[in-house]
């Protein structure tokens, strides 16, 4: 099915769209697995937003327990 013929069914309407990224480099001696912990804030910040102003964060699971672990530690 080509793609016009999807938007005119209405069967792919995105639901989201990515506004913006970045990428940490950390030491992963030091900081394994904790690059969202660092990335958030950074990305909040570059895009004038507070947490609160965010409904639902996506990471990888193998990320995600240890980035909140993180967050008294690095505050949003």
């Amino acid at each position: 099915m080509s793609e016009n013929k999807a938007k005119e069914l209405r069967i792919c309407i995105p639901k989201v769209y990515i506004k913006d990224f970045t990428y940490v480099a950390i030491d992963p001696k030091e900081d394994l697995l904790i690059g969202n912990a660092y990335s958030i804030p950074k990305i909040l910040k570059r895009n004038n937003l507070k947490i609160s102003d965010i409904d639902v964060f996506e990471m990888h699971e193998a990320f995600c327990i240890s980035s909140f672990s993180n967050t008294k530690i690095i505050r949003f």
